[in-house]
């Protein structure tokens, strides 16, 4: 049993973080977004900044507490015309004035994580501009914050993280998933490989299971599913002959509705996290490492390293890489993780022949 338990640990060190991954090349544009500004309007400068620190910068992974704001220059007219305002501004709007601000902040890390805590001497600084407004037909201004975009180094703001796992944007799309794990010169591998067009979906699956004499069986599944009515799943393990699935059959794999495969390989690790490299984004190594650092320190685990790496093209994941090792009780355990996501709109899937 200790010796399947070592074994489990390098399955836990990417478990732990409990994401999905992606792999396809970042030639191109990396990133689509172009800046945000906020949904709620503010009576001042600085509660709009403040309201900039609660919505885009605090997380689960820390809390931002406003230290000063510098305004250091003012966009031009033209700037200001093309900032994408959405809705934000009704007809008759006028736009009195849009400052860049510098925003200087101390950060308070989660105790619930246990990690390495900043004190309150770290000052960070994100520059945002404020825009103050003044409403059609009347004398009173308010103010928004606008996120501008992003620069490389920058902590990732809330609207640039759901700008790009926007859940519309992989409707479409094919997904292939493969993690691998290896302790005592054993590897153990698990594959997902998910096409999604729209109302149909496939999956097919490797699981390994490890038997008590430490050798790895491998079971294939695959799913094919419909959303029309109602949602339905169909399951073969030759991948040829269906027969329909009872409900619920693939909630244990996170699958319970055709809006599921869009977001079943998405991270879900929240923005507060990352910071904005020049391929994407990547999580923070402190937070990283300290992380799975005290998770595997539980199980006597030392010499920890990792890394997680968001790679984007065209404003959407291209290619997400996790790397993780650690010794476990003089045993080195190692574990890798990737999902590959390509053909976005025009990824097709055929209703499988026995289900007629």
């Amino acid at each position: 049993m200790k010796k399947l338990a070592k074994f489990a640990i390098a399955t836990l060190l990417t478990a732990v973080m409990a994401i999905g991954f992606a792999a396809c090349g970042t030639s191109g544009n990396v990133d689509t977004f172009e800046g945000a500004i906020s949904n709620d309007s503010y009576e001042s400068q600085e509660s709009a900044v403040e309201a900039f620190l609660d919505n885009e910068i605090s997380g689960d992974a820390v809390q931002a507490e406003l230290q000063d704001i510098q305004e250091v220059g003012e966009l031009t007219t033209e700037e200001v015309a093309a900032l994408d305002t959405g809705d934000a501004l009704a007809e008759g709007d006028t736009i009195v004035s849009a400052k860049i601000v510098e925003v200087s902040y101390t950060r308070i890390t989660s105790n619930a994580l246990s990690l390495a805590a900043e004190t309150g001497d770290d000052v960070f600084v994100f520059t945002v501009y404020v825009i103050e407004i003044s409403p059609a037909g009347t004398t009173v201004t308010e103010f928004r914050y606008y996120v501008p975009k992003a620069e490389n180094g920058d902590v990732l703001t809330r609207s640039y993280f759901e700008d790009v796992l926007d859940p519309a944007k992989y409707v479409n799309c094919t997904q292939k998933y493969t993690a691998k794990s290896t302790s005592m010169g054993i590897t153990m591998t698990i594959e997902y490989s998910i096409l999604c067009a729209n109302d149909k979906a496939t999956l097919q699956m490797k699981i390994p299971d490890m038997n008590s004499s430490m050798s790895i069986e491998y079971t294939n599944i695959y799913g094919y599913f419909e959303d029309g009515e109602s949602f339905k799943a169909w399951l073969s393990t030759d991948g040829t002959t269906y027969a329909e699935a009872p409900a619920g059959s693939f909630a244990q794999y996170g699958v319970i509705d055709m809006e599921s495969f869009a977001t079943l390989c998405i991270p879900k690790i929240d923005y507060s996290y990352f910071e904005k490299t020049s391929y994407g984004f990547k999580i923070q190594e402190a937070f990283l490492e300290t992380y799975i650092g005290d998770v595997l320190g539980y199980y006597g685990g030392s010499g920890v390293s990792a890394e997680l790496k968001f790679y984007v093209k065209d404003g959407r994941l291209s290619e997400v890489k996790s790397n993780v090792s650690a010794t476990m009780e003089g045993l080195k355990v190692t574990s890798t993780e990737t999902v590959k996501f390509s053909a976005f709109g025009t990824t097709t899937v055929n209703r499988p022949a026995s289900i007629g």
